[in-house]
């Protein structure tokens, strides 16, 4: 019984961000399909589903965006850090030969 609360959890997980725009997909048709008569109340959590569905997406673009740029830029910094070790190095070779020949 444990492991059947397991698996719809963990499938719950992997959805990820596609999910939450199949949420919100869900949740627009919904409150276009609720009558004009319905409960104020109803139409307010849908609503508030709605912004919070739309917050939760945008986070997960700005994480995504994030870790795109950083795997980018890293052998760009990998480089960087190279050419400097090299600068001091050449910089200390030319230090040393200064002194020895003084």
């Amino acid at each position: 019984n444990g492991a059947v609360t397991t698996q719809s959890t963990s499938s719950q997980t992997k959805m990820g961000s596609r999910s939450l725009r199949n949420q919100l997909r869900g949740q627009h048709r919904l409150l276009s399909k609720l009558p004009q008569n319905a409960d104020p109340s109803v139409k307010l959590r849908l609503e508030q589903s709605i912004k919070e569905l739309e917050t939760r997406i945008k986070q997960n673009q700005k994480c995504e965006k994030e870790k795109k740029n950083a795997t980018k830029y890293r052998m760009m910094k990998f480089f960087d850090r190279q050419r400097l070790t090299r600068m001091e190095r050449k910089a200390r070779d030319a230090l040393f030969t200064i002194r020895i020949f003084r």
